[in-house]
């Protein structure tokens, strides 16, 4: 009988250990590296429509602590920032549980005639999301997560805002960076009072609650179809 080194078998074996490491460490350089919101908004209450105001603003918010990244939306500005927070999960006003995920929330902020105006949509990642995208996906294992994780929290926001989620027997999924979908649910979350915005929809804020990541191999065929079917679309 021969026998050979399989370096999938060591890699798949490499990457289950390590997976709580990178996750836990990703949420602890998060937490230390918060975005301050609302003096954020405050700070971005100061736009004007002008080429050369706009291109100030976006250089201040963008040197600011947990400010992912600003770029030109089509009438201002968006803005990805990130957070640590504890997630109250509930239904019909009971709650279930509670856990710490890193939140990341995407501003979309232009100049209206009564002054800015905010248009609000965030993603959760839990730390068993986290987890999963180091053992079934590619990421290197000798680089710090939270990089990759910025990445992936864009991609999901820019997905809810272009419409590229699609749900399957009731579960939602989005494409990610990584080779695979992102798995989860749609929810509401209320805004934060400290920020200062109100909100103009009753229902709250939309919230894409990420469970797990799922690599080809994971995805029932029905939800690897529309993956496929989705990406030749775009």
């Amino acid at each position: 009988m021969q026998i050979q080194h399989s370096h999938f078998a060591t890699n798949a074996s490499l990457r289950t250990a390590l997976k709580r490491g990178l996750a836990r460490q990703a949420m602890s350089h998060a937490a230390q590296a918060e975005a301050d919101v609302a003096a954020l908004v405050r700070l971005s209450t100061n736009m004007r429509p002008n080429a050369k105001a706009m291109h100030r603003l976006a250089q201040q918010l963008a040197s600011r602590k947990g400010v992912v990244k600003v770029a030109k939306g089509d009438e201002g500005l968006v803005v990805f920032v990130r957070n640590v927070c504890q997630i109250r999960n509930q239904i019909d006003q009971q709650e279930l549980f509670t856990e710490t995920a890193v939140v990341y929330t995407r501003f979309a902020i232009r100049c209206l005639r009564t002054g800015v105006g905010y248009h609000v949509s965030r993603a959760s990642f839990c730390l068993h999301a986290l987890e999963r995208l180091v053992e079934r996906s590619a990421v290197a294992l000798d680089r710090p997560l939270l990089p990759v994780a910025d990445q992936e929290g864009m991609r999901v926001l820019r997905g809810l805002a272009q419409g590229r989620d699609f749900t399957e027997s009731g579960d939602h999924f989005i494409p990610a960076v990584a080779n695979g979908v992102w798995a989860g649910g749609l929810d509401q979350a209320a805004l934060d009072e400290d920020w200062g915005l109100v909100c103009n929809d009753a229902a709250g804020v939309p919230l894409f609650s990420v469970r797990t990541f799922l690599s080809e191999d994971e995805m029932r065929p029905t939800v690897w179809y529309s993956w496929k079917q989705e990406a030749s679309d775009r």
